[in-house]
């Protein structure tokens, strides 16, 4: 899931002592997954409690859900590493 990437991605950084972060994704469900764990499904729980994990490690994370209209330049980003790694 990015949004384990980006926590971890985040907790590597020097920007780890920033105050708050907040993480959008255009994912509805992961990001419903994220905030109300016991909704996850069964398949996914592994990597929404290891997101927790990682969360616990910071002060004040939010998980907010965007449009994917507003995500266009991650989304390009995105599949443009995809791309790269393949």
């Amino acid at each position: 899931m990015a949004i384990r990437e980006a926590l971890v991605s985040f907790l590597e950084s020097p920007c780890v002592s920033c105050p708050k972060l907040i993480i959008e994704s255009d994912s509805k469900n992961a990001i419903g997954w994220v905030n109300n764990p016991y909704d996850a499904p069964w398949k996914v729980r592994k990597f929404v409690n290891h997101i927790l994990n990682l969360r616990s490690q910071l002060s004040d994370v939010q998980f907010l859900h965007i449009c994917r209209e507003a995500n266009q330049r991650a989304d390009h980003l995105a599949k443009e590493g995809a791309i790269q790694e393949g």
